[in-house]
């Protein structure tokens, strides 16, 4: 369902109640805390003619989880109290699931909800990406900050070092393109070229990785990995800035897939001979 139409849902399944501020809560197993950042300009700039309604889900306790309207909700308990009271949509019968889709499809004057917190919202949501990205990311022993970090608890010397990345974007844009299999491929060549490598899971290298995996598909993994181990992530980094300063490759556009395949396709074609050879056209 897009934005535009589950607002309409809320507006056409939900009543409007006056509902007290004390009342509301902010549900953080699929959003994080109200940010100073955010709520500071609101009571800065207050007026009541644009607060809206915000969006609430009324709970068997009788609490009110606020769906939409957090940052709102805080600057007007801080400005006139706890006990203030206004208009809400309230929605009922939700389950915390349903709740939690909510949250991170409404996109209803939000300002920049962090990654973390929009696949937090959509991993308790189950959503079907988020759920496979989440078991990915697990079973490899990948961290996803903000998100996993159940791991760092878990791990013992026998599992092997827990790895992290923030590279939330990267992930989804990997499997919305390669699959669950695609994305597993990337993570398992980039953990065993460089396992202890400070930044192998970010974006940069997930990235380059996954688009010389689709580029070159008979490509033999193990010259891959051999390759990778020669070199380093911030080699990566170095000489990919570098094409971008050398106007005469021609076809290689300014952006992170292109230069890295460029890079590491002559990476790969430094261990191989003749007809194993890749082309480097871009």
């Amino acid at each position: 369902m897009a934005d535009d139409n589950l607002k309409q849902f809320a507006e056409q399944m939900g009543e409007e109640h006056f509902i007290n501020a004390n009342e509301c809560i902010f549900d953080i197993s699929y959003g994080n805390e109200p940010q100073e950042r955010w709520f500071k300009p609101i009571q800065a700039s207050f007026k009541w003619a644009m607060f809206g309604r915000p969006i609430v889900a009324q709970r068997k306790d009788g609490f009110y989880a606020v769906l939409d309207g957090r940052h709102r909700i805080v600057a007007v308990r801080n400005l006139f109290g706890t006990d203030t009271t206004f208009k809400a949509l309230v929605l009922t019968g939700l389950t915390q699931e349903d709740e939690a889709w909510m949250f991170s499809h409404l996109d209803i004057d939000r300002r920049s909800v962090p990654a973390a917190e929009t696949f937090r919202s959509a991993v308790m949501a189950k959503e079907r990406y988020a759920i496979d990205i989440e078991e990915v990311m697990t079973s490899e022993r990948i961290e996803i900050i903000g998100v996993t970090g159940q791991l760092s608890a878990a791990t013992n010397a026998s599992e092997g070092r827990v790895q992290k990345t923030q590279a939330i974007g990267t992930l989804k844009v990997i499997y919305n393109r390669e699959g669950k299999l695609g994305l597993r491929k990337t993570i398992q060549i980039l953990k065993e070229a460089w396992i202890d490598e400070h930044g192998a899971f970010d974006r940069f290298p997930l990235v380059a990785v996954n688009a010389f995996l689709t580029k070159h598909r008979g490509a033999k993994i193990p010259t891959l990995i051999k390759a990778l181990k020669d070199h380093n992530p911030g080699q990566l980094k170095t000489s990919s800035d570098g094409i971008k300063a050398n106007v005469n490759i021609s076809g290689v556009g300014n952006n992170v897939a292109r230069f890295g395949l460029f890079i590491l396709t002559q990476w790969y074609n430094g261990k191989t001979r003749g007809a194993g050879r890749l082309s480097t056209e871009l």
